[in-house]
């Protein structure tokens, strides 16, 4: 499936989406077939595009689990494995999507940058997002290495992680939105109480907790009305 970006020159960031959105490495740009993403600038302003490589070619998606049966957990491995194999030799790879093995079958081609070495032609990217709860994401799942795929080996361990992840989530959620100097909050008493050491006064506490309970309404509706906008 050949994908067509809208904009004359597509960023960075709007070729993943279109790959990721259509799980496909073949799109078109520019009016020019591209096959996938070689590399990216640091600043993400240029990209180094495949046009051809025996992988894209195999419209090959999804981490690589194992080549020729033999089990592929890091980068290493996987160049130990590729390492076995001779120029034009046919070869099994297998990746994992949505939770199914694919198998392809894939002729390794010489490397057009390292004569004389084979070449299976896949890169790795490293995504970087912006974000206070993407950060997050990224700490607490710092232990894992980078560019290696994951997976329970008991299908039990992955419903316990993904009901603790969502009671943490959840919980956290909960402990900041009651954490909000909103009358209706816990956080508002907390307000009115620090206005009244402060200022000592009861009426200026009074004020300044009524004025901001309701500027939160106020803003929660503005965001309602461009909420509901943004159907029509």
């Amino acid at each position: 499936m050949v994908n067509n970006l809208s904009v004359q020159n597509p960023t960075y960031n709007q070729i993943i989406s279109l790959i990721n959105q259509n799980a496909s490495n073949e799109f078109l740009a520019n009016n020019v077939t591209y096959m996938g993403i070689k590399g990216v600038s640091s600043d993400k302003t240029k990209l180094a595009l495949y046009y051809d490589s025996p992988a894209l070619n195999a419209q090959l998606y999804g981490p690589i689990i194992a080549i020729n049966g033999n089990k592929i957990d890091s980068l290493e491995t996987f160049a130990k494995e590729l390492g076995k194999y001779n120029v034009n030799q046919l070869i099994n790879v297998t990746t994992i999507l949505n939770g199914k093995q694919i198998n392809y079958q894939i002729i390794l081609q010489e490397n057009p940058e390292n004569p004389g070495h084979v070449w299976l032609g896949v890169s790795f990217i490293q995504q970087s997002s912006s974000g206070v709860l993407t950060k997050v994401v990224a700490f607490l799942s710092s232990y894992k290495k980078p560019n290696i795929y994951y997976q329970p080996n008991y299908e039990a361990a992955q419903y316990l992680y993904d009901l603790l992840w969502w009671l943490m989530l959840i919980s956290f959620s909960v402990a900041l939105m009651n954490m909000l100097p909103v009358g209706i909050f816990d956080g508002g008493r907390f307000f009115y109480l620090t206005v009244l050491a402060i200022t000592k006064s009861e009426k200026a506490a009074r004020k300044s907790y009524k004025f901001l309970t309701y500027l939160f309404l106020f803003l929660l509706l503005v965001i309602i009305v461009f909420w509901i906008k943004s159907y029509f």
